[in-house]
C-alpha cells in the first residue's frame, strides 16, 4: 500500500473523453493529483465519439473496458486485473448515474472505494412532466412514473452508499437529501467536496460583450426553452443584445425549429466546442436555467471569467455557487417572466452588471484548486488510514 503522499489513484468513468462536466472536472482532478506526487489513470466504458475533435487533456493513464456490454464478465476480469498491475490504492466511481457500479465489487477489500454524486442526489428523473394530465389514464401513468424512478434513484443510492468507503456529494446541502433518498441510517461515509474549477480566474478586466451566453448540452434538463420564452419577452427591448447557444444534443432541430418558427432575432447556434473559453471571456451575462443541477461546472467557469449567471432555484447547491443579487441572480424555479425580469434588470444597467462582474471574479476563488485538492488529500488520507487499521 502506497503512503499518502504518493498513491495510485483509478478514476472509473462510463465516457472519457467527452464534452460534460464530469469528464472536465475528472481531467482537472487528476493532473490536480499527479501534480503533488500521486499516479493517476482512467477507466472508461466508452470511447471517444467519433467527431471528437481533441485529445484528452489530461496527463494520466488511460485504459478502455474490452466489451460494450457493461455487465459483461470480460470488464469484470479487466477491472481486476488492472487493479492488480497498477497497485491501485483508491477507486473513484466519478460517474455514479451509469450502470457500472458492479465493477467496484472486482475490487480487492485493501482498495478504497470513493463514490462521487455529481447531480442532487433527489434527482428527478422524469420531472417535471411535461404538460399536465388530460385523463385519469394519463395521471396513474405519470404517478407511475414517478414512482418507478423514486424506487431506482433509492436502491441505487443505498447500494452504492454501501458499497463506498466515502460517499462524496457536492455540498453539504445534499446530506439531508441523501439520507432521505437512500433512508441511510447514519451518515458516517458522507463527504462534501464542490468541484473544483477548470478555469483559473482572469486577471485582468475582461472586455465584455452586449450579449447572453448558454453553454451546456441541449438536454430537457438545462431548460433551454425557458430560455427561449425569457429571450422573447426580452428581445425587442435591447435590439443591441444578442443570444448564444453552445451546445449540441438531441433538442438542437426542436429548438432551432422553434425559433425560426416564432422569429426571434439575433440567437445563434454555435454546435459543441472544446474551446469554450473565447464565448466565456465575451459573454457579458450566463443564463443557466436548468430544472435541476448538482454543482454545474458552467457557472464557475462563466464566473472566473466575469461572466455574471442568472439562474433558476431549482437545486440546493446554487446557493454555495452564487450569492443574489451580489455575484448573479437568482430566479425562482421556473418563473419564466421573473426569469426574463432578471436579464431585462442586467441588460439596462451597466453600472450593476459590472459590479456583479467584478465581485463574481473574486467570490469563484472558492473553488480554486488551492481551495479544493485539499479536502480531497485530506480524504485520501483519511480513507488510507482507514484501511491500514483494518489490516
Amino acid at each position: 500500500m502506497a503512503s499518502d503522499n504518493n498513491l495510485k489513484i483509478l478514476f472509473l468513468l462510463y465516457r472519457f473523453y467527452g464534452y460534460g462536466g464530469i469528464e472536465r472536472v475528472s481531467c482537472t482532478l487528476a493532473d490536480l493529483f499527479a501534480d503533488v506526487g500521486h499516479e493517476v489513470s482512467v477507466c472508461s466504458f466508452r470511447f471517444p465519439s467519433a467527431n471528437w475533435d481533441s485529445a484528452p487533456s489530461t496527463r494520466a493513464n488511460i485504459y478502455y473496458l474490452p466489451r460494450a456490454n457493461t455487465s459483461s464478465n470480460e470488464n469484470f476480469v479487466f477491472v481486476k486485473d488492472l487493479i492488480r498491475r497498477l497497485s491501485i490504492d483508491v477507486v473513484v466511481f466519478h460517474d455514479c448515474y451509469q450502470p457500472m457500479e458492479n465493477l467496484l465489487t472486482a475490487l480487492p477489500m485493501d482498495v478504497a472505494r470513493i463514490v462521487v454524486e455529481h447531480n442532487t442526489p433527489t434527482i428527478p428523473l422524469g420531472w417535471p412532466i411535461s404538460g399536465k394530465p388530460r385523463s385519469v389514464v394519463q395521471r396513474i401513468s405519470n404517478a407511475f412514473r414517478i414512482w418507478r424512478a423514486e424506487r431506482w434513484t433509492r436502491r441505487r443510492h443505498l447500494f452504492l452508499y454501501d458499497l463506498s468507503d466515502r460517499y462524496v456529494l457536492l455540498s453539504n446541502r445534499y446530506f439531508g437529501e441523501m439520507r432521505w433518498v437512500a433512508r441511510l441510517r447514519d451518515a458516517r461515509k458522507l463527504r462534501a467536496i464542490p468541484n473544483v474549477n477548470t478555469f483559473a480566474r482572469v486577471l485582468d478586466k475582461p472586455s465584455k460583450e452586449k450579449s447572453i451566453l448558454f453553454l451546456g448540452s441541449l438536454l430537457r434538463v438545462k431548460g433551454v426553452d425557458y430560455l427561449l420564452d425569457a429571450w422573447e419577452s426580452v428581445c425587442c427591448e435591447f435590439p443591441e443584445w444578442s443570444l448564444k447557444i453552445v451546445g449540441d444534443g438531441p433538442l438542437r432541430s426542436s429548438l432551432e425549429g422553434g425559433l425560426s418558427r416564432k422569429g426571434l432575432p439575433r440567437v445563434a447556434f454555435f454546435g459543441a466546442t472544446t474551446d469554450v473559453a473565447p464565448h466565456l471571456r465575451t459573454a457579458a451575462i450566463l443564463a443557466a436555467p436548468s430544472r435541476y443541477e448538482g454543482f454545474p461546472m458552467v457557472l464557475g467557469e462563466a464566473m472566473a471569467h466575469g461572466t455574471v449567471p442568472v439562474c433558476f432555484d431549482s437545486y440546493s447547491a446554487l446557493r454555495d455557487i452564487v450569492t443574489d443579487g451580489e455575484d448573479g441572480v437568482i430566479v425562482p424555479a421556473f418563473d419564466v417572466v421573473a426569469y426574463a425580469n432578471a436579464l431585462r434588470m442586467l441588460m439596462s444597467d451597466e453600472k450593476l452588471l459590472r459590479g456583479m462582474s467584478e465581485k463574481a471574479l473574486v467570490s469563484v476563488e472558492r473553488f480554486s484548486a488551492n481551495r479544493v485538492l485539499p479536502m480531497w488529500e485530506a480524504l485520501f488520507s483519511e480513507v488510507m488510514e482507514e484501511k491500514r487499521r483494518a489490516k
